[in-house]
């Protein structure tokens, strides 16, 4: 006797039976997977609901808050280092990096 796997159902009670496989550089692999990060979906229902144009609905949990720290930390440092170059944003990234300090405080919380 040959015992096989069950067969998952997705959640409209339909089989997934196709693979498909694509190739990425490392770069765009890199943004997939922080953009699948920040959403808190797994990668294939990331994909699935990007093709076909579904609205991408960010599951809350603490890798989700995690990452998003993580990516406000990051655009804080990019500002700052903006601020360097060009002295004339002063102003602008100044408040930009408050507005970012602010959401990271909030999420914090």
């Amino acid at each position: 006797m040959i015992l096989m796997s069950k067969q998952n159902r997705n959640p409209h009670n339909r089989f997934r039976s196709k693979t498909i496989s694509i190739r990425l550089s490392p770069e765009e692999d890199e943004l997939l997977n922080r953009e699948v990060q920040l959403t808190g979906m797994t990668k294939q229902d990331y994909v699935i609901a990007n093709c076909l144009h579904k609205s991408i609905t960010v599951v809350p949990d603490y890798k989700v808050a995690v990452s998003l720290k993580r990516e406000l930390r990051e655009l804080t440092k990019a500002l700052k280092e903006a601020e360097t170059i060009h002295p004339e944003l002063t102003e602008i990234t100044a408040k930009a990096v408050q507005l970012l300090q602010d959401m990271y405080y909030t999420e914090a919380e």
